[in-house]
């Protein structure tokens, strides 16, 4: 595991799934809480980057509490990753346990 990516300082895994990890970080500029969803796989398809990017396009076109907002997309050392802002919330799998 990473100590940063995206400029972001990790501070614990929460969720890994099949295509990403979710990891609660701060980002290192200003300290905001942040959230960090990493593609799994180093170097993906260009198709799964074009997905990961158009994901991010559309969180950026809403402003709502509802909905998390995206702050960054980019690639940090060997894998494509997103800085969204952090809600606080936990993951339902979590929950559920």
């Amino acid at each position: 595991m990473w100590r940063t990516f995206l400029g972001c300082e990790i501070e614990q895994e929460i969720f890994q799934g099949r295509g990403s990890i979710i990891y609660r970080a701060r980002r290192a500029e200003d300290g905001l809480p942040v959230v960090l969803k990493v593609l799994s796989h180093a170097y993906p398809r260009p198709s799964q980057i074009a997905w990961f990017r158009r994901e991010h396009d559309i969180l950026q076109r809403f402003d709502s509490k509802a909905i998390v907002r995206a702050l960054a997309v980019g690639f940090d050392q060997v894998r494509w990753g997103m800085v969204l802002a952090d809600g606080g919330g936990e993951s339902l799998a979590r929950l559920l346990k």
